[in-house]
């Protein structure tokens, strides 16, 4: 179920998406701004419109946020649980993951935070560094916790088609 949530939120979230990159930066773009200089430059690309996109892609993800999170980290735990007898070493290690995948929603937060105060606020320190660490973060974290799941999962497929 946590799966479908995400691929419903990321379809929702496509449309405000499409809006943004008619405007000349998506979601991605603004994420890693970096500096107060290149934020500006991308809300003056974006536009009144795009930004109001901005603002509603960002509220929504929070939502994404939520749903991501409870995939992998069930995503984790059911492929620690089905390894624990055939693997048990890569199995100890689903609760590592499960963690990864809830500090990479933290992370997620106070990046959505940060971009949230360069639109409210303005483009100036720290907001568009906080949200770049928070950003890379994030991405490495559940990067992570996906590709573990992903790599479980075929473990457990093939623990079940090849049985020792």
């Amino acid at each position: 179920m946590a799966g479908i949530c995400a691929v419903a939120m990321l379809l929702i979230l496509a449309i405000p998406e499409t809006v943004m990159r008619r405007r000349g930066s998506g979601i991605f773009d603004v994420e890693m701004v970096r500096t107060p200089e290149r934020a500006a430059h991308v809300l003056d690309t974006l536009g009144d419109g795009g930004r109001r996109a901005l603002t509603w892609s960002l509220i929504g993800d929070f939502g994404f946020i939520v749903a991501y999170t409870s995939f992998a980290v069930l995503a984790c735990i059911a492929v620690g649980k089905a390894l624990a007898s055939a693997r048990p070493g890569f199995a100890r290690l689903a609760r590592h993951f499960a963690a990864a995948a809830v500090i990479a929603a933290v992370a997620d937060c106070i990046e959505n935070a940060n971009l949230l105060a360069i639109l409210v606020d303005s483009p100036r320190s720290p907001y568009p560094q906080i949200a770049f660490v928070a950003a890379c973060i994030k991405f490495a974290l559940i990067f992570g916790a996906l590709a573990y799941a992903a790599i479980g999962g075929v473990l457990v497929l093939r623990s079940r088609t090849n049985p020792a």
